[in-house]
Order: C-alpha cells, then structure tokens, then sequence
C-alpha cells in the first residue's frame, strides 16, 4: 500500500516506464502537486499517458483541461506539445459504470513489465492505492484494451 506522495514516486521511477494508463472516476489529479510533479517528470523522459475520463471532465474550463494547461506552463510548453504525450478518452455515462475506482496502469500493453495500483479516495481525492497482483492487471487490461481499439483503433495498443 502507498500513499500518495509513494505512488507518485512509484510513476517517477518505474523502470523503463514508455506509457501510463489512469482510470477514474472524477479527474482530481491537478489537486495533487506530488502526482502532477512525477506527470511532468515522466512528460520530461518521454512517457505516453492514457487517460480515461468521464466527458464532463474533458470540457474547457474543467479539471482536465486546466490540469494540462498548468503541466504546458510547468514545463513552458505549448498545450499541443504536451497534448501529444497525454491523451485522454471520454468516456459517456454508460462506459463510466464499470469505473470504481482510481486505477493506474504501467506499461499496460507488455505483459513483461506491467504493474498497476487500485486507488482509494477519502472527500474525493487519491489518498492510498493497492498494488495489483499480475494477474488482476492482467485481466484489466485485457478489459480495457477493447476500448482503446473502438476509441483510438488498433494501432494505439
């Protein structure tokens, strides 16, 4: 189990980290300067980001949106340039049921090297995650991956 403050190190030094997946509920990551901190790092070494987001969260002015405009002026940085390393997937009332809670995936498409964490929020914010078993993120991802080809097609997987 980690903290907050243990998860962002986690993402900050997951070895040969190249993309991270993050499911939730209601987008508050802006609200947390330690995971927003190992977002910008990871941004700095190349890393992918794939977020999956309830549509409300994704609109101007929303969580989301003023999330990536402070990581681009965090790293001087257009939103176009920091757009191209962090996407996100709207996902409608209907695909957002099957989200209980936080889930951030590592490495999600090599089953070599993948790991992930469960979330738990208190006043709705992350405050500990679970480290998955292999075999749990296992079948998440295999769960997600159908998404992300209906959404993004076949060659973001």
């Amino acid at each position: 189990m980690l903290d907050v403050e243990g998860l962002s190190r986690w993402q900050a030094n997951f070895p040969n980290l190249k993309e991270l997946w993050i499911i939730s509920p209601a987008f508050r990551d802006d609200k947390q300067p330690h995971l927003r901190a190992s977002i910008a790092d990871n941004l700095k070494r190349g890393v992918r980001f794939l977020y999956f987001l309830g549509k409300a969260d994704l609109e101007e002015g929303k969580p989301f949106w003023l999330f990536l405009r402070r990581l681009a002026a965090e790293l001087r940085k257009s939103s176009a340039q920091v757009e191209k390393q962090i996407q996100a997937i709207p996902l409608d009332e209907t695909e957002r049921r099957w989200i209980t809670s936080d889930l951030f995936l590592a490495n999600p498409t090599d089953p070599v090297t993948r790991a992930g964490f469960v979330g738990l929020r208190y006043d709705q914010a992350n405050r500990f995650a679970f480290r998955m078993s292999d075999w749990d993120v296992e079948v998440t991802v295999g769960s997600i991956s159908p998404l992300v080809v209906k959404k993004l097609g076949k060659e973001r997987l």
